[in-house]
């Protein structure tokens, strides 16, 4: 990785010093947040490769959908077949092995059209450890980064005691992120968004009513962010240490810190080796904030202003070395007594300004996310007064209420609000309540849309929450913004939309996008023709790449070159001469049936 595209890290603080009073002895605190941002859209080169095991758990009532999002993920592997790989387990798989092949399993599924899921229900500790198996027991030595997605609709699911959520998460653990996609919201979805809350990935809800390719799209969004992996095991490490070594304990801040990272997505336990950030990846273009509690205690009673240095360094590995990398950033941390008449002028001044709405606006994440978990979960709901989960609207509207008068950083925010200072704008928040409220009320569907709103900011990854979205997504890079476009400009091959049943290895194979004679012809008119040419070079080389003497019942793969790029080539260069004349030259048209002829 160049060096001008390395992961950065850099520090802010809530409040920029502690005012202690005179011969006041005080455990007190600094709040910070770290940020940690990786590099944007970097090359391929740059990349860390990965190896993706896609986990099928769907009824027979999805499989179009399935098959359509099946075959996007295979062309988009298919593309990079020799750095990434991917492979698909299933209920079927355990009888037949090569279904670990995408697309094997895509052509068995057309063929057969089979329920995936066994009347006797799945049992997500076979499919998940199989998974598990496969991504450790890589084959060709290469370093890959293991992810696995599991699409499911929770239709048969067998319904698991604490027992059994134990053995899952023993089988799984915590080396290979799940990203989950739930496709029925009519099921408790809190299971799966366990599973990938402990293993650190991902879960999306997906209302699959009236359902036109939210599933392809949800899944290019996260396909977008792991075929962007530019950092792995990325940790943060954290020290504090005073500037003033002077042995007078009197009048000096406490040579004892305390460092404590507040709980999001990281791995909050703190060892030796750091705090993990996330799941330890990041995608191009991502940022990590992590808010981080610096407890100590003090005695102030002179008029000197002591301080000590918060040191944050970030550490992680990345495709240029199997090396660790790392960066740095310093924050002063400053501690003045009230007899100060200076700092007290300056303080008394701070305190009619704003703290850093930065930080605040993730502190106060944090509370929201906090409380929301507590009442969708049924270990933590049945501590609480009511008993029970959150399944009205009525009650997610109560809970916001109460949090915004109780909540210990959000009350301010709003006390000052209405002080017409502005100093956070909730409304956006309010409106998320707001439409994960109507949810439950119009439909009772609403606990997938708030499980994977909580995954969306827990993470701090953008996840699909099936509820009406903003302009933008957030957490939406520029990778996985290209992914989308891909999906929703993404259609089957024309023999394969005809007849659903009928699977060739050409289909596998990157397509040409039809067009349209009624087309229109903009821009610069070589540019299309340019790109159906690139087209075509991609297709040879995915024939290229194919074994020697392989066949699935078809042509032999010289014909098919002989054939298929004959015709894509005819297409190409008869677009351009169309393109071509559309500047009104008289020849373009006759140019353009000449060569057909001769083609």
């Amino acid at each position: 990785m160049a060096a001008n595209i390395k992961v950065k890290v850099s520090g802010s603080l809530y409040l920029p010093w502690i005012l202690v009073k005179e011969k006041e002895k005080l455990n007190t605190k600094f709040t910070a947040m770290i940020s940690v941002k990786a590099p944007p859209s970097v090359h391929s080169d740059a990349l860390i490769p990965i190896h993706l095991v896609v986990v099928v758990d769907v009824w027979k009532g999805t499989i179009d959908d399935l098959l359509k999002t099946m075959k996007f993920i295979s062309g988009v592997f298919n593309e990079d077949a020799d750095k990434d790989q991917i492979c698909v387990v299933d209920a079927c798989e355990f009888k037949n092995k090569k279904l670990t092949i995408i697309d094997s399993w895509i052509t068995h599924a057309r063929e057969n059209q089979i329920n995936y899921v066994p009347e006797s229900g799945t049992d997500l500790r076979l499919l998940l450890g199989r998974a598990v198996e496969i991504l450790d027991n890589k084959s060709d030595g290469a370093k890959r980064a293991g992810f696995i997605l599991l699409l499911s609709d929770g239709g048969s699911q067998q319904k698991f005691d604490d027992s059994s959520m134990n053995e899952l998460f023993k089988v799984l653990g915590s080396k290979y992120p799940v990203h989950i996609f739930d496709l029925d919201s009519r099921h408790d979805p809190e299971m799966l968004h366990c599973i990938a809350k402990r293993s650190r990935g991902t879960y999306s809800s997906i209302d699959n009513s009236n359902n036109n390719n939210k599933l392809m799209e949800a899944v290019a969004i996260c396909l977008g962010g792991l075929k962007s992996v530019v950092a792995i095991n990325t940790r943060v490490r954290m020290s504090v240490k005073r500037d003033d070594t002077n042995p007078d304990s009197e009048s000096n801040i406490s040579s004892h810190f305390k460092i404590k990272i507040q709980p999001g997505d990281h791995d909050i336990s703190g060892s030796k080796e750091g705090f993990l950030v996330g799941d330890g990846v990041l995608y191009a273009g991502e940022v990590k904030d992590l808010i981080v509690d610096i407890n100590f205690s003090t005695i102030c009673i002179s008029s000197r202003t002591r301080s000590a240095t918060l040191t944050a360094t970030v550490e992680y590995e990345d495709s240029s070395s199997s090396l660790k990398q790392a960066a740095k950033c310093i924050l002063r941390l400053l501690v003045t007594g009230t007899h100060n008449v200076p700092a007290m002028t300056a303080y008394k001044e701070w305190e009619q300004l704003l703290p850093n709405s930065m930080v605040l606006q993730r502190m106060i994440m944090l509370e929201v996310l906090e409380k929301l978990i507590d009442a969708t979960t049924t270990k933590t709901a049945k501590k609480q007064m009511t008993g029970k989960k959150i399944t009205t609207g009525e009650e997610l509207r109560s809970m916001w209420r109460n949090l915004k008068k109780d909540g210990e950083y959000l009350k301010k925010v709003v006390a000052k609000n209405e002080e017409n200072s502005d100093l956070l704008d909730l409304q956006w928040i309010d409106n998320d309540i707001e439409a994960m409220a109507s949810c439950l009320d119009e439909k009772g569907l609403g606990l997938g849309h708030i499980y994977s709103w909580v995954s969306r900011y827990q993470m701090q990854r953008a996840t699909t929450t099936g509820l009406p979205q903003p302009t933008k997504t957030p957490f939406l890079t520029l990778d996985m913004e290209k992914m989308v476009d891909r999906a929703k400009n993404y259609e089957l091959p024309i023999q394969e939309q005809e007849d659903a049943g009928e699977t060739g290895r050409k289909n596998d194979a990157p397509q040409l996008k039809a067009v349209s004679e009624e087309e229109p012809l903009e821009g610069d008119k070589c540019k299309r023709a340019l790109e159906l040419f690139k087209q075509i070079e991609s297709r040879l080389t995915w024939y290229r790449k194919c074994p020697p003497g392989s066949s699935d019942g078809l042509v032999s793969i010289e014909k098919i070159i002989q054939q298929e790029i004959y015709e894509d080539a005819k297409q190409a260069i008869n677009n351009w001469q169309r393109t071509t004349s559309g500047s009104g030259s008289g020849s373009g048209s006759g140019s353009q049936d000449a060569s057909s002829k001769q083609l």
